[in-house]
């Protein structure tokens, strides 16, 4: 009974440590793929956004146009709710627009980005969101995409149009991969879903009183 009592306890407190640390940054790796992506080549360079695979096992987009990876190459990542390296606008940090979120929640339900089209303007209008056209009335024109089919600037406008219900609440943070050097490569959108800390914490103090009420009872046996 005694070792019983200590494996909850430990559960218990386990639970609160995670309580305590939800909201810090962690580190994994992540390697990303290519599903589909815009190539332009500029001045002997290319631009790349669209839908990435990351480690196989979910779709993102990219947040930034100034920074760069390599495929299938191992990178470390931050979660966070701003952009590291912060993009064309800044580079002091640069915080997760919630209309980026909302677009890219309507992504992972399969409401919009079903097609080719749909994904190349969503991977637009989230670049245009967060500022990182120069002008943002010149969306699909300023960094070479007017090659673009009409169709698709005007699907992007669309999408960033879009109004952002006021009861959303949105659970997706940014991505910022970093390689083993610390430099930071681009940011990509992930979506995070985890318990909610009063949930983590009912959870856990329940089971601290579980663990209580055990030891009383064995005290009274004995």
């Amino acid at each position: 009974m005694m070792k019983l009592i200590k494996i909850f306890n430990w559960i218990a407190i386990s639970f609160i440590l995670i309580f305590i640390s939800i909201n810090s940054a962690f580190a994994v790796q992540y390697t990303l793929t290519d599903q589909l992506t815009i190539n332009r080549n500029i001045n002997g360079g290319y631009w790349n956004g669209g839908t990435f695979l990351v480690n196989g096992e979910f779709t993102t987009f990219c947040l930034e146009m100034d920074e760069y990876f390599y495929w299938n190459t191992p990178y470390n990542g931050i979660i966070s709710d701003i952009s590291i390296q912060g993009g064309v606008n800044t580079n002091s940090g640069d915080p997760l627009d919630i209309k980026t979120e909302y677009l890219y929640t309507l992504f992972l339900n399969g409401v919009i980005g079903k097609t080719d089209y749909e994904k190349i303007a969503l991977q637009l209008a989230i670049w245009r969101i967060e500022e990182e056209f120069g002008d943002p009335n010149a969306i699909g024109f300023n960094y070479g995409y007017s090659f673009l089919p009409d169709e698709i600037i005007t699907l992007a406008n669309d999408y960033y149009g879009l109004s952002v219900p006021p009861d959303f609440i949105g659970n997706i943070m940014v991505l910022n991969l970093y390689t083993s050097s610390g430099a930071y490569v681009q940011s990509q959108l992930i979506s995070t879903p985890v318990p909610e800390p009063a949930t983590l914490l009912l959870l856990g103090s329940g089971l601290v009183g579980f663990g209580i009420l055990g030891r009383k009872r064995f005290r009274r046996k004995n």
